[in-house]
């Protein structure tokens, strides 16, 4: 075995660890409960025309992802006035 076998071996390995860590980090039960209880509250999530659901979710519930781009303040106006938002 050449040097460059050994390293690519060597880092498959680690990567390898590495992802089953990840893995079961993210799979634990306090870390379920976290998530769980961060999405408590929120009846409806309102996310700008180009950021996707999902994206929206995450960034506004989890504060996992930025979205694109934001509410007109006119939007959010308006849905106060019309007595939806609290």
């Amino acid at each position: 075995m050449d040097i460059v076998s050994v390293i690519g071996s060597a880092t498959t390995v680690v990567s390898f660890v590495a992802f089953v860590c990840v893995v079961v980090w993210a799979y634990s039960g306090r870390r379920k409960r976290a998530f769980d209880d961060a999405a408590v509250g929120y009846d409806v999530v309102i996310g700008g025309i180009q950021t996707s659901a999902l994206t929206s979710v995450l960034s506004t519930v989890f504060h996992v992802d930025q979205p694109i781009d934001t509410v007109p303040i006119e939007a959010l106006k308006a849905l106060q006035l019309c007595g939806r938002l609290a």
